[in-house]
Parts: structure tokens; sequence; C-alpha cells
């Protein structure tokens, strides 16, 4: 960790051991406020009982029985739909030798999703072919279907399963996005949405996270206290270069939640123009999508 800290001042020119120590006590006087915060809200034991629950289904609970009237705000449900439609009327999709869809099936679906951070004219208009790996929404959806049991590979092609054909119904909407969340927030490696390695060290408590979530997000919130108040850190996350834990944490923790209808997010002008502060602050979907039994206090 002091190795890794080093190296950082360095780069920007300073090199005393006063500045290594007071770099040090920065953050970990950040940090250490923080975790206050979480300790009010959580016991140890009840910390373990949430990152503990692999399948979400005893400290952490989805609400399968939504209706597609309270969903609206989903925007992986609409669009999971459309890619189980889309491979069901051409009996599937082939893949390459990489396991992707075929570059074919990724330009006639990529045209036809409704997911507001990606503007599909922009993106053609820099490639005239694109790839599933270029195009996060597909690549996000392909894996969570996948990892779902929803889809499956049969001689080399993408088909939906018998689970799949039962929860594209409009009535099943509510247990297609408590299927669709539990493989991403489980079973999918959310690192994938960024690169950023440090994903994984968050990934793991996530349960916790959402537990956080819950009870310091019913207005809005700064993204960087949020990820002190949420995240109990170790030698990795508090080495990790400044700014980087927060990265990690909006586009592979807080951007899925978003995606997933439970999260809002706005940005706040910054005396850096192109720089802004990101706030969150959770949809009336999270409480009612999402419910807590972290054990007595």
């Amino acid at each position: 960790m002091i190795a890794r800290l080093m190296e950082e001042l360095q780069r920007e020119g300073r090199y005393s051991i006063d500045d290594i120590a007071q770099e040090l006590a920065d953050r970990l006087q950040v940090w250490s406020t923080g975790r206050a915060v979480i300790q009010r809200h959580l016991t140890q034991a009840q910390a373990i009982r949430l990152v503990n629950d692999d399948r979400l289904e005893r400290a952490v609970r989805l609400n399968a029985d939504l209706p597609a009237a309270e969903l609206g705000s989903s925007i992986v449900l609409p669009n999971a739909r459309l890619l189980l439609s889309a491979l069901m009327e051409g009996d599937g999709a082939g893949l390459t030798k990489a396991g992707f869809l075929n570059r074919k099936f990724v330009m006639a679906i990529g045209g036809k999703l409704d997911w507001p951070e990606f503007d599909w004219q922009e993106i053609c208009a820099y490639s005239k072919a694109v790839n599933e790996a270029e195009l996060t929404p597909v690549w996000f959806l392909h894996g969570v279907l996948k990892l779902a049991g929803l889809v499956h590979t049969r001689r080399g092609v993408l088909c939906v399963g018998k689970r799949g054909r039962e929860l594209i119904a409009p009535e099943r909407a509510g247990a297609l996005q408590a299927a669709l969340f539990r493989a991403a927030w489980r079973d999918l490696n959310l690192a994938g949405l960024s690169g950023i390695g440090l994903a994984e060290r968050l990934q793991w408590q996530g349960n916790s996270i959402l537990f956080m979530i819950g009870r310091l997000a019913d207005d809005w919130i700064d993204g960087e206290r949020l990820l002190h108040c949420a995240v109990a850190p170790d030698r990795e996350i508090l080495a990790a270069p400044e700014g980087l834990p927060l990265s990690a944490f909006r586009w592979c923790i807080l951007r899925p939640l978003g995606w997933f209808g439970l999260l809002d997010t706005r940005a706040m002008p910054t005396e850096i123009e192109w720089k802004p502060r990101h706030e969150f602050r959770k949809t009336p979907l999270y409480d009612r999508f999402l419910a807590f039994d972290p054990g007595p206090a």
C-alpha cells in the first residue's frame, strides 16, 4: 500500500516523508468517518449476513411479483425482452469463436435498443461495424440473460430456453427483473462495465452497499460521500490512485443500479466545467423491489 502511494505522489512531484504521511492520514480520516456511519447502521454480524447471501434470498430479498406498471424506470427490463424476442424470431443468433454475438445480429439489434446512455447514431458515425464487446448494453444483456439461465448455446447458436420463453410474458415482468438483477449483481463481473479492476474489490460487498444506499439515499447524496459511507475499504482500495475508487463505484456499482431503475443521477456543476460532481438518489422502485433482513442488531 505504501509503495503504491509513494509512486502516485512521486508522479505529482511529492517526494518527502511528510507528504506521504499527510496523504495517508487524509485518506484514512475520510474513510474512518464513513466507516463510523456504516457502524451506526450495521453490526459486524449483520454485515457478514448480508455479504454471505449469495443468492439474494435471505438477508436481501427481491420482489419478483411487481407488475410491469411499477417497473417503468427499468431500462434493462424492456431491452432484455427486446433481445429475447429478436432471438426467438430468428431462431437464435450465431456466436463467434470467442463466444460473442455475431456482428450482423449486433448491428440489427443495436438500432432497436432504447438505452438513453448510448446514442446508436453516434456510435455508427464512428464505426460502420460494431462488435458486441464494443456495445456495452448488448454485452451486458447477453451476460445477464445467460447467467440467469434464460438463454443457452446450442451448436454455436445462442437460443432462448424454456425459462426465457416463460419470463418474456408481460405478466412476468417482476420475475424477469428479479432474475436479471440477481444475475448481474451476484454472477456478472461488473468490472467489465468499465475495465476498472478495482470494481472487483467493491462487488463482493455489494449486498451491504445496497443496504447502506437504502439508508442514506432517500434524498440526493454526493457520490463520494456515498462511497465512503457505504463501502468498507481494504488495502487495495486505500492504496488506489485518488479518484479511482469513486470511478469504480460510480461506473460499476451505481450505474447498473440506475439501469435497473433503482437510482436517479444528476450532474452538479463544479469549478472545472468538464468535471461535474454527481449526486444519487433512490427511486420509488428501490424500496418496492429490495427488502433487507440483516438480522438482530
